[in-house]
């Protein structure tokens, strides 16, 4: 026992030291940003932002497409929660292959499309499409955003960060049994949970930057919960198959349980971004700043430059989790509807905005 408490020090140190050699990301500098990230589509900057695509990012392109003038989308009168997306030209030979797929499938031949023809059917062209995103950047080491080495690192040190706290709680349990079926089924336990908490809060760490205030809550809640009850659940295991309980046990369980959690929370933050994934991110957050700080005065002087100044921000408003915000910044300033939405609640910023939440709710489902 004293020597797998030597080995977990040893392996806390050592990973600390691996995470500030390959782990640790640089600090972006934020760039002043109010347009749209030069050659950055909002499903590219969602994926930049917080390191994976989901379907939001993904649906954040049908916005996007109906500014750019390749598409329409209209809500339908008599069903508020329907709506009909319309080509209007082919996508540009600049867009990412990725993109350029989606929006094929999207129509499949066809000049419009329901959400009602996109249930059921379409959820795996989103999922080729999620992959396709992120491999667009992993795939080509120019345009790599992660580097390659820490993921090495996380994959490593997350398979056998909970070996050491395994070994520590299997020898506790057999020097107070002599059980060695009980203390090997303990320690299994402890490293196949203990896993799991890796990946858990690694998730969870990875989505922190795009999940809203109330989610985080929730989710960082939910993380410690499950923590806190499977490290009670082995504190109880060791205390009842422990001869005796006396102050060297209870230290030994506090190191334990301490060390793992520093060892969880490096393993959950070993992102480490290459250069061109810490200047994106950089120019990102500027623009997601800007969404959230910028002043009527200036907004006014953008939208009087370029009166579909709004919609052309919505998508990465959309995708960094701030359209409430954003919208609610335009409600006294006066601009035209969106030409690539068509619905009788255009011309009202917060009813359009209704209508807009509606649709990418039924675009999220279908």
């Amino acid at each position: 026992s004293p020597f797998a408490m030597i080995i977990m020090v040893v392996f806390t140190v050592g990973l600390y030291l691996v995470y500030l050699k390959f782990g640790k990301d640089d600090k972006p500098i934020i760039t002043v940003e109010f347009n749209p990230i030069p050659g950055l589509s909002s499903s590219q900057a969602g994926y930049i932002y917080d390191g994976s695509v989901d379907t939001k990012d993904v649906v954040s392109l049908i916005i996007e497409w109906a500014n750019k003038g390749y598409l329409d989308i209209t809500e339908d009168d008599n069903n508020k929660n329907n709506f009909t997306l319309t080509k209007l030209k082919e996508m540009d030979e600049s867009e990412i292959r990725a993109e350029k797929t989606l929006f094929k499938a999207l129509f499949n031949g066809r000049t419009s499309v329901t959400n009602k023809q996109l249930q059921n059917t379409f959820y795996q062209h989103i999922a080729n499409a999620k992959a396709d995103i992120a491999r667009h950047f992993y795939g080509n080491p120019q345009r790599s955003i992660f580097s390659k080495k820490a993921s090495v690192f996380k994959i490593l040190f997350g398979i056998v960060t909970m070996i050491p706290a395994a070994l520590i709680i299997a020898s506790t349990v057999y020097v107070g049994t002599y059980r060695p079926e009980t203390a090997l089924i303990t320690g299994v336990a402890v490293f196949v949970t203990g896993t799991v908490l890796v990946l858990l809060w690694s998730i969870t760490a990875k989505r922190w930057p795009s999940l809203s205030k109330t989610t985080r809550v929730f989710a960082f809640i939910g993380c410690l919960a499950i923590s806190f009850i499977f490290a009670l659940i082995f504190f109880l295991i060791a205390f009842f198959n422990n001869a005796k309980l006396d102050l060297m046990f209870v230290i030994k369980m506090i190191v334990t349980f301490g060390l793992s959690a520093v060892n969880i929370a490096l393993i959950a933050y070993m992102d480490k971004r290459t250069k061109l994934g810490v200047d994106y991110l950089g120019k990102i957050l500027g623009l997601k700043q800007f969404i959230e700080t910028a002043e009527k005065d200036r907004l006014e002087m953008l939208v009087k430059d370029d009166p579909s100044y709004f919609y052309k921000i919505l998508p990465y408003a959309y995708v960094f989790n701030v359209t409430d915000v954003w919208s609610k910044k335009f409600e006294s300033i006066a601009m035209e509807g969106p030409s690539g939405y068509h619905s009788n609640s255009n011309m009202n910023t917060f009813l359009f905005m209704n209508s807009f939440h509606r649709t990418m709710s039924t675009m999220n489902r279908s």
